[in-house]
Formats: structure tokens, C-alpha cells, sequence
């Protein structure tokens, strides 16, 4: 098996320094939260870098490698002593972030198992793989960044700068881990829908959960502890799997079916385990499928009826059609606003989906005539009369990601300056253009990009870092 791991190492020597710390400065100070005899969830203090572990007669199987080898290697040594044992079976990447599979290497003696594509998109992730690192340290950086700000505003003394302390070090601690050097080591098992692992005295059931927070994202159940793993798919302070800003299109009917089957029977799950370390009931994940259900169906109806999408708002409100939810944890610990805006989201993303994404008839035109005909095209979609034509930010910003990634820098560049014609308040679109045009080796409109995003948004470290690099140039 081992012959088949592709082994990428990349040493990266970068002009930044993540920030000075001494080692006890690193300490995520890992706790062990035992969910049984057989199941452990290691994360730090605040629940964040969480990875459940089993202990089954075949060997260990740990859900995550998280960022690093040295990390990994961590979490290995606590496990270890936990279960007094150090045979590893399966390693399970949940998803294809390079800063969570960047553990793989210190389960060299483990089976890695992904979805197929999450081995995919992490392939082709190789070609580029400087740059995918890049954008984490810098995301990482900025998280940072955000948290040394808040905890200078917090008492030293009081349990809100204890917590933000944790994740500061963990936020530098990543960044810095990542800036060191990196090993890609891909899954060599996947599969496609599902796939079951007998571990002899417990099964471990593997669902593809379609595209939701991420393309490559997995529920894992284990029928004998009751346990469903849901990973950062659900969390709580969402009322649905939220996709992240690069995505557009959401695979619910997919999410509704494994819900459904994950959950039929009632003696089958007890705990749900989400992100960040989260526990919660199977009531509390019922509530929520049926949430997704009832949303889903509705949003349907409205779009065959020819409802436009403000029609639909106002129809499906809170008030008029989800009045439960102001009893949900949600509306207590994250207010009423934050609630209503979650719900608005939802009934958008929903709606898009019964749409024809523009985006996808542009990339089809690009791949058949070139990025002239695909322009063109893009024009004619956007002065045609086709309410079915579905115009959103993401979709061709991840076009244009698509592009760089696959070497296609001057179609990225034009892809990615009609996202800017059509959203110019938009801070992203800019900070991603002005990335194509840093690829392209156009430093000077790549400077006028990365400073028209951060006139917009002067909270956007990456360009103010980019910024920096470039005119060092």
C-alpha cells in the first residue's frame, strides 16, 4: 500500500516571519474528552483542532490528520498513551484542506481514506501547491492577527483572554507549522458514495455527503457507540451546512438522503460530534434535517410556481413559516439577527440551486471556444431575458481559481475581471484579481487590485501582505 502514496514534499522558504514565540508560547495545552472506552476527541482547550480517535481490536482509526506532521505526530503521542497501544489502521481525511490532511505522513503505517474527491482535487492541487500553502498561512495569519487585537482589549486576568490566548497560539502555531515545510501524502483508499470498514468489534460507516461547507465532505457513523461524526458540516451556530465563499452550487438532496439514513434507525445514533468539538443529540440533528427538509420543499414549490427570489423571502420568513426556531439554541446564543440572516442566506442558496449558474455556461463556451467566445457569451447571458440565468459572485470567482489552477492564467485574469465589472463593491473580487494578475507577472495591476480591495475592506491582511511582497519586487 505503501508503494502507492505519492509522496510531495515541499520546502518553502518564505520572507515572512508568523510572529516571535518561545516554545511554551506554541503549548496548546491538548485535552482528552472521553466519549467512551473506545472513542476519544483530542482538541485544544477552546475545542478547536478536534480529532476523534477510535479504538477498535483492528487498530486505531483517527478521523483527521490535521495541519502538520509534527502536530499529527503530537495527537499520535497523546492517543498512544491513552489507549496504551500503537497500532494505527485507517487515518480519515474528512475533507481535502491542505491544513487538514497535512497530518497524513505520521500515519505511515495506516490506511489513508478519502472521498475520490477529495484524492482529486488534492492531485490537482500538486501543481500549485506553493500557492494553495500561501493563501492558508495568510488566512491563518490574519486569524492571528484578529485574536492579538481582541485579547488586547480583554482583562489579562479574566477566562475571555485565557481562551483567546489558546487561540491565538493555535492560530500562530499553524501558520508557523505550514511556513516550515510541507508533506502531501494522498489517501489510497477512496470511494465513491459509501463505504463500510469492518474493525472487527465495531463498523465504521463512510457517507459522501455531496457539496455543502466543503466539496469532499464525509459523515461518519459508528453504529455501536452510537456515534455520528458530522465534522464541521453541522455546528451550532448554523442552521444548515454553510458553503464557503468559493462555492456556489449545494448538493441538499444528497445531504437530505444520508441524513435520513444515518438516522432511521432511532437506537443507531445517540451523540452527534461536530466542529469544533461540539456534542450534540440526535434530536438536535433531527431538528435540524427537518429544517433542511421543510426549506428545501418549499423553496421547490415556490421557484416551479415562478416565485421570484424576494417573493420567496417574504413567504418563507422566520415569522410566517419557521416560527420554531426562535426555541433553537441559536436564537438564544447567537440572537435573532444572526438567526434571520442565517435563514436568509439559506433561502438564497436554495433558490440558486433551481437555477442555471452562468458560470457554468461560460466555462462550457471557454472550454469549447476560447476565452473570447466565453466573454462573449457571458455578455449575451447577462442581456438576455432568461430569468432562469443565475449571475452570483462565487461561481466565477471560483471559475477563475478553477483557471489558475489549471495554468490558465490569461482566461483567469478575464474571468475574473468580469466578476469585478459586475460586483465592484466587493472587496474579494479584487483581492482575487489582483491575484491572477500577480500569477500573470503583471505586478502593477496586481498592486491596483490588492489596494482597491483593501480600500474596501482595510481588514484584509492578505492584501495587505501581498502588497508588501509586491512592491518589495
Amino acid at each position: 500500500m505503501k508503494s502507492m502514496r505519492l509522496i510531495l514534499v515541499v520546502i518553502m522558504s518564505l520572507s515572512f516571519l508568523v510572529s516571535a514565540m518561545t516554545e511554551s508560547e506554541y503549548d496548546l495545552s491538548i485535552k482528552v474528552t472521553r466519549l467512551s472506552d473506545r472513542a476519544i476527541i483530542l482538541s485544544t482547550e477552546d475545542g478547536s483542532g478536534p480529532q476523534v480517535a477510535l479504538a477498535s481490536s483492528m487498530g486505531i482509526v483517527v478521523m483527521s490528520t490535521l495541519w502538520s506532521p509534527g502536530i499529527a505526530s503530537e495527537y499520535r503521542d497523546i492517543l498512544e498513551k491513552e489507549f496504551g497501544r500503537s497500532d494505527f489502521a485507517y487515518a480519515i481525511n474528512n475533507w481535502d484542506r491542505l491544513d487538514v490532511v497535512g497530518g497524513n505522513s505520521a500515519y505511515d503505517d495506516a490506511i489513508i481514506i478519502g472521498h475520490e474527491r477529495c484524492r482529486e482535487n488534492l492531485i490537482r492541487r500538486q501543481e500549485s501547491l506553493d500557492r494553495h500553502l500561501q493563501e492558508l498561512i495568510d488566512m491563518w495569519q490574519w486569524k492571528a492577527g484578529l485574536s492579538q487585537e481582541r485579547l488586547a482589549s480583554y482583562d489579562p486576568a479574566s477566562e475571555d483572554a485565557a481562551s483567546e490566548r489558546v487561540w491565538l497560539a493555535y492560530c500562530r502555531r499553524i501558520a508557523d507549522d505550514l511556513s516550515k515545510g510541507y508533506s502531501l501524502v494522498l489517501p489510497t483508499l477512496t470511494f465513491g458514495d459509501r463505504l463500510t470498514l469492518d474493525l472487527g468489534d465495531m463498523t465504521l460507516k463512510l457517507y459522501y455527503f455531496g457539496r455543502a461547507s466543503f466539496e469532499s465532505g464525509i459523515l461518519m457513523h459508528v453504529p455501536e457507540e452510537k456515534l455520528l461524526l458530522t465534522d464541521f458540516l453541522f455546528q451550532g451556530h448554523h442552521l444548515a451546512p454553510t458553503p464557503n465563499r468559493s462555492m456556489a452550487e449545494l448538493d441538499v438532496p444528497i445531504w437530505l438522503d444520508v441524513l435520513d439514513t444515518v438516522l432511521a434507525d432511532e437506537n443507531s445514533v445517540e451523540r452527534v460530534v461536530g466542529g469544533p468539538s461540539e456534542i450534540h443529540s440526535r434530536e438536535w440533528l433531527v431538528a435540524r434535517r427537518d429544517y433542511i427538509r421543510q426549506l428545501w420543499d418549499e423553496v421547490s414549490a415556490a421557484c416551479e410556481a415562478g416565485l421570484d427570489l424576494e417573493t420567496i423571502r417574504d413567504r418563507l420568513s422566520l415569522e410566517t413559516k419557521f416560527p420554531y426556531i426562535r426555541q433553537w439554541d441559536i436564537y438564544t446564543n447567537d440572537g435573532p439577527e444572526w438567526t434571520e440572516q442565517e435563514h436568509s442566506r439559506n433561502i438564497r442558496l436554495f433558490w440558486a440551486q433551481h437555477q442555471t449558474f452562468a458560470a457554468h455556461v461560460v466555462q462550457k463556451t471557454l472550454a469549447e471556444s476560447g476565452i473570447e467566445a466565453a466573454v462573449q457569451k457571458y455578455y449575451e447571458l447577462q442581456s438576455g431575458s432568461d430569468n432562469q440565468i443565475h449571475f452570483d459572485e462565487n461561481s466565477f470567482n471560483a471559475l477563475g481559481y478553477t483557471l489558475l489552477g489549471e495554468g490558465k492564467i490569461d482566461e483567469a485574469v478575464e474571468i475574473l475581471k468580469l466578476n469585478v465589472e459586475a460586483y465592484p463593491d466587493s472587496w474579494n473580487v479584487y483581492d482575487s484579481l489582483g491575484e491572477a494578475y500577480m500569477n500573470n507577472g503583471n505586478t502593477k495591476l496586481a498592486v491596483e487590485n490588492y489596494e482597491k480591495s483593501l480600500e474596501i475592506n482595510p481588514e484584509n491582511t492578505n492584501a495587505v501582505e501581498m502588497l508588501e511582497r509586491l512592491k518589495k519586487e
